[in-house]
């Protein structure tokens, strides 16, 4: 997954389908270093954040885990990850 304005950024995602909330993992590396970012993804057209992260001193957040309702209502296609606000 890319990374608006980051061409060094690698992210890595894996949603985990469970009883109650799915848990949705991130890890990234190759971010501005002590940065906050923002997952979101796509729900009737408007973006949802889901979490919100800090890279650590190396520009890495190595597992970064948010429990949410993901699948039937977000696509893995439309999650974005950029700078938070």
């Amino acid at each position: 997954m890319s990374v608006p304005g980051e061409p060094k950024a690698a992210v890595g995602l894996t949603v985990r389908g469970l009883t109650g909330p799915d848990m949705v993992e991130l890890s990234a590396q190759g971010l501005t270093p002590n940065t906050a970012y923002t997952a979101s993804s796509t729900f009737h057209g408007m973006q949802i954040p889901l979490v919100t992260f800090r890279t650590d001193a190396q520009g890495a957040a190595p597992q970064v885990l948010a429990f949410t309702k993901f699948f039937g209502i977000y696509g893995v296609s439309t999650l974005t990850v950029q700078p938070a606000t």
